[in-house]
């Protein structure tokens, strides 16, 4: 599935590529035009040369004797498999053997004549191969064998059986159903007139139609659903099995059974259908005429997908505690843009593959917050739009991001004026460490020391890490942040009728409440003591820029208070965590804690503290901060995004209200862009003069991509780069003796993953 994505399959750029062998077939069939014509052979043998260019990069001509001897044979082989019922007469248990010569035997004169023409096929890219350019699928299989060892699975007898099963599963299947499309046209001209009067009004005459007007002719995309529907060109799907006994909702399911979808029957469902036997395609547009989105319950032309129930989805095959590792499985299987039905009215969204990541999330219409527990109580807080800037959309989001980020920049966020600023309260966190050999955990200090810089830039206040205020705010904090991760449970009830019950139940309308008794007050003394010819902080500029708004404006107290709950949020929790994470890989992985200390004695020495200043020159340290984000994977599924109406993506369909994630754990071990994605190793991020990777690296999303990528993120990697820097220049950390280091898949997932509970050791350096 990867390789072929890599060649346009799924994609737009595949438009050119089939109208070549469609233009072809044209040709041969108008010689005909207007009188009666077969149109199956010429049918399956453009398709057939559609499969041959992705998979042997060759197209032949209609009439070409090698294609025309390729496609009798997998006709031939194709429908001699319909007989194999007649096999199960015999009890195969007791005489395997000869069950199995039967079914070969019929098989096997076909067989011989398509692996002759792809032994030698495969045996010509074997010659003319370019280690640095993969023409085609052989050249892509060819290339991944020689980095494979000995006895694995990516082998030359499954390349042979990949591209049998690719040619009989992506043409025969698909010429068929052209075939009864073409048929149901015929016996039904209203219908054929109907989808044709679309076709003018939307493309014209004076274009062919292009993959990009898929979302746009809603007629025409419910007919070909029908003629799916109808024509059942599967009507028993390929059977699965189990390999031992099992049980399904009480009924035991004998291993080696045969476990076949009557596909059929589900299409002729009157439990799903309106006049099933009827052909009608307007069953698959809404009201408005518009296609209908998500699954369609009761349509399994292609066979199904992830298992789920009836009413909560898939919810229940989606681990609670790791939902990424649910979804990178399915992404394994299905590719790297799929849905999860969690419920009704639920529709997940998955982005496991980078580079679709990179174009989808750029796209405006994938920009808004979905309707989820926090963006519907920000809308009781701020309006429809929502409120602050991290679970807001339209005006609101842009005007509050806008004002926000530009404030922040007044401040020095982003320049390297903000060192003493961040080394005041590094100082302070590294005063409550205790060096004297006992286990110690950070967690508690460390959460306190990020959150009092965003508070400083916030409210230009400082509290000693004891203040019972700051204790109380980061604890209401981090509650906030891990109520949220609970988002796949609310899903499985009535969420969008009942909010404030879910809220309350997680205890997320507890935590903004605590939080925002504080932050009110903080507001109170900043009305009394502003000073209209000086800013203090944040919460004084916005102040001043109320004064200058018109009634009804989108900067108001309210959005205030959001806008700085978002910066608490977002900016402590995530940066404390990911410090937590680094810690811990330090003492799992004591030899690159020993590499990074010595980088840092040769570049900065023991005299000084590290300065931002430094960062240019401390390739190695760089690296690691960012293999720790890699590998640590903190936020391992973005804020969800949606799209307030249905939407296409690359022949897709994005349903209205839907929650669409990055999948970052999935990417960030994804092999197309990590070597071993398994092994925690900073130097992957070095060039060959062991200088840090310039510019993007495909594959790396710690923060976030596209428009609504972390605002955060310059004043997060400058935290990490002065907290890891001059821990490490101060200390060395080390496991406690006697102590099992902590299991990584025991963590737990909020909005953040916090790593497992640890303790360590640390020794100051001499």
């Amino acid at each position: 599935m990867r390789t072929l994505r890599d060649f346009g399959f799924g994609k737009t750029s595949m438009n050119d590529f089939i109208m070549e062998d469609f233009n072809a077939l044209v040709a041969k069939l108008s010689q005909r035009f207007g009188q009666p014509l077969d149109v199956n052979f010429r049918l399956n043998l453009a398709i057939l040369n559609i499969v041959w260019r992705m998979v042997g990069n060759e197209s032949f001509d209609h009439d070409d004797p090698v294609l025309l001897k390729l496609f009798d044979s997998f006709q031939t082989s194709l429908d001699s498999r319909g007989k194999t019922s007649v096999f199960k007469l015999i009890p195969m248990r007791l005489f395997p053997k000869a069950v199995r010569w039967l079914m070969i035997s019929s098989f096997l004169p076909f067989r011989s004549n398509i692996d002759q023409f792809l032994k030698e096929t495969v045996k010509n890219h074997k010659a003319t191969r370019d280690e640095n350019f993969n023409r085609d699928f052989i050249d892509s299989y060819l290339q991944e064998m020689q980095t494979q060892s000995p006895g694995s699975v990516i082998n030359e007898t499954n390349l042979l059986a990949n591209i049998r099963n690719l040619f009989a599963a992506g043409s025969e299947t698909t010429a068929t159903t052209l075939r009864w499309g073409l048929l149901f046209l015929i016996m039904h001209p209203q219908i054929q007139d109907r989808a044709q009067q679309e076709l003018d009004e939307v493309v014209g005459k004076d274009r062919d139609v292009h993959l990009d007007d898929r979302g746009s002719l809603h007629y025409n995309e419910a007919l070909i659903m029908e003629i799916l529907r109808c024509g059942n060109i599967a009507p028993l799907s390929v059977p699965h099995s189990c390999t031992e006994d099992a049980t399904f909702n009480g009924y035991l399911i004998p291993a080696d059974s045969a476990i076949v979808i009557n596909s059929v029957h589900m299409h002729r469902d009157s439990k799903y259908w309106k006049d099933p036997l009827k052909f009608d395609p307007s069953r698959f547009l809404d009201g408005k005429g518009h296609l209908r989105t998500g699954r369609i319950p009761g349509f399994v032309p292609f066979g199904i997908g992830p298992w789920g129930w009836a009413i909560v989805g898939s919810a229940f095959s989606v681990s609670v505690r790791r939902p990424w590792d649910s979804y990178s499985k399915l992404a394994r299987k299905f590719g790297g843009i799929m849905s999860v039905s969690m419920s009704m009215s639920a529709e997940d969204i998955i982005i496991s593959d980078y580079d679709l990541a990179l174009e989808f999330f750029n796209r405006e219409e994938f920009v808004p917050r979905p309707p989820l527990v926090p963006f519907l109580l920000s809308q009781k807080e701020g309006g429809h739009e929502g409120s602050g800037i991290a679970w807001s959309n339209g005006k609101t989001w842009q005007e509050n991001r806008r004002f926000t980020l530009r404030t922040l920049r007044d401040f020095g966020f982003g320049k390297t004026s903000l060192n003493d600023f961040i080394m005041a309260d590094l100082n302070a966190f590294v005063a409550k460490i205790d060096t004297g050999g006992q286990p110690v955990d950070l967690k508690s200090q460390l959460n306190l020391a990020i959150l009092n810089i965003v508070w400083r830039m916030v409210g230009n206040e400082s509290f000693d890490l004891d203040n019972p205020v700051l204790l109380k705010l980061v604890g209401a904090i981090t509650k906030l942040v891990n109520a949220r991760g609970k988002d796949s449970i609310m899903k499985l009830l009535a969420l969008r009728r009942f909010p404030q019950f879910f809220a309350w139940w997680f205890g997320v309308s507890k935590s903004v409440m605590e939080i925002d008794v504080f932050l009110k007050e903080t507001v109170k003394k900043h009305k009394l003591t502003l000073d209209e010819n000086y800013n203090r902080d944040f919460i004084d500029s916005y102040l001043q820029e109320m004064k200058t708004q018109e009634p009804g404006s989108v900067i108001n107290e309210g959005n205030l208070l959001a806008c700085v709950r978002h910066l608490f949020s977002a900016g402590s929790e995530t940066t404390a965590t990911t410090i937590r994470w680094g810690l811990l890989f330090l003492i799992m992985f004591s030899e690159i804690q020993e590499k990074a200390q010595d980088e840092l004695d040769q570049i900065v020495g023991k005299d000084r503290d590290v300065h931002l200043d430094d960062r240019k020159n401390l390739h190695y340290n760089e690296a690691l901060i960012l293999e720790i984000l890699r590998y640590g994977n903190t936020v391992p599924l973005s804020m969800s995004h949606s799209c307030s109406q249905d939407a296409t993506f690359q022949g897709y369909l994005i349903p209205a209200d839907c929650s669409i994630f990055i999948n970052a754990v999935h990417m960030h071990r994804d092999s197309k862009y990590w070597k071993d994605p398994l092994k925690f190793d900073p130097s992957r991020f070095l060039d060959g003069e062991g200088h840090l990777r310039s510019g993007r690296i495909p594959g790396f999303v710690p923060f976030g991509i596209g428009k609504r990528q972390c605002p955060g993120e310059i004043l997060a990697r400058m935290e990490l780069f002065l907290f890891m820097t001059n821990l490490l220049s101060r200390f060395t950390f080390s496991s406690v003796p006697g102590k099992p280091l902590p299991d990584l898949n025991t963590t737990f997932y909020g909005v953040v993953q916090q790593p497992p509970n640890y303790k360590l050791i640390v020794t100051e350096r001499k």
